[in-house]
């Protein structure tokens, strides 16, 4: 029965993961909450893996939404933004860097 409600609980916290890599970057903070309980998948934490579920359920009609724009000729566009800083850190001056690649005017990276 154990073995059975963690690895329930395992396939549970991976479907989350999908969902957040493909449309929902609002399930994160659920998902790395409930992956701190992957080593010991108490009944708690399965309660709140289903409290997840329905609030997933609830709002399936919720998430990204992506209209690319293409070019007039159909062309793709990529464009990427990047930025670095050396003098945030006064102390150890370590390197600081974002970027976000743009491809037709969504967001990929």
């Amino acid at each position: 029965m154990m073995i059975c409600r963690a690895l329930r609980f395992l396939t549970g916290i991976g479907q989350l993961m999908f969902l957040i890599k493909h449309s929902r970057p609002d399930l994160m903070s659920m998902a790395r909450e409930l992956s701190k309980a992957l080593g010991k998948a108490a009944e708690a934490a399965c309660e709140e893996l289903l409290r997840c579920v329905k609030f997933v359920l609830g709002t399936k009609l919720k998430g990204l939404k992506l209209n690319p724009k293409m070019g007039p000729d159909g062309s793709w566009a990529l464009e990427v933004h990047c930025h670095s800083d050396w003098s945030g850190d006064p102390n150890g001056r370590k390197s600081v860097q974002c970027y976000i690649i743009f491809l037709n005017g969504v967001p990929i990276a």
